[in-house]
């Protein structure tokens, strides 16, 4: 009698098991009893072994619906806007991936075309973290890439959008047939024969400024 009940039990404890594979409670929306294929299940295509095993820990251990990523991924992206949007669980570093989240947001829709944006613009940052591989039109602060394979030797450059010409190295305006010879030292001093760009560096020694860390522009310091 004992072993039957034993038994019986069991059975009752596999089939509990099962409808909660079949079932899960999003811990977003606090929504219970959802069907599993509502679940949202974050793709890793990466190689790295560790950023793997994290994912696979992740996915076992928190649980969202569908509807509550999306409007997660709106908000992070309303929110400042930021290319990297990690798991919304408690601690987790996790990243999510956008591929993961194409299948229930609509492609076409703001908040994918922004956060495709983002992506797109944190890779060429990243690919052209260096001064000498980047820069911004002082006319228009349009993003200017420096895609051939030498660092040297590009100096006089034609802005795409706003057609005017400048120093790539020093962002400084040029005139069509402006004669310009332009060298970034160690100690970010310029050298220039042109007069008002002489001026113009005594006026950055005078007033302290210096250059921006990501766009290479003259700043001044507002505080700290």
């Amino acid at each position: 009698m004992g072993n039957i009940q034993q038994k019986h039990n069991n059975s009752e404890e596999k089939h509990c098991e099962e409808e909660e594979k079949l079932e899960f409670t999003c811990e977003i929306c606090m929504e219970s009893s959802l069907p599993v294929d509502t679940k949202f299940k974050n793709i890793y295509s990466g190689s790295n072994n560790k950023e793997k095993k994290q994912n696979k820990e992740c996915a076992s251990k928190h649980h969202f619906c569908n509807d509550c990523i999306a409007k997660y991924v709106e908000a992070k992206n309303y929110d400042g806007g930021t290319s990297v949007i990690k798991c919304p669980g408690i601690n987790c570093n996790v990243g999510l991936n956008i591929n993961s989240v194409r299948n229930f947001i609509d492609v076409s829709s703001k908040v994918f075309v922004r956060w495709c944006d983002l992506l797109c613009e944190f890779e060429i940052l990243t690919n052209f973290a260096h001064h000498n591989k980047r820069a911004h039109c002082p006319g228009c602060s349009e993003l200017i890439l420096n895609e051939c394979r030498s660092d040297n030797g590009i100096t006089k450059t034609m802005c795409p959008s706003c057609k005017i010409f400048f120093c790539f190295n020093c962002v400084i305006p040029l005139k069509d047939q402006q004669v310009h010879v332009c060298s970034r030292q160690r100690n970010k001093e310029v050298k220039l024969i042109d007069r008002n760009d002489l001026l113009f560096v005594e006026s950055v020694a005078r007033q302290g400024w210096t250059r921006c860390p990501f766009c290479a522009r003259y700043v001044e310091r507002a505080s700290g």
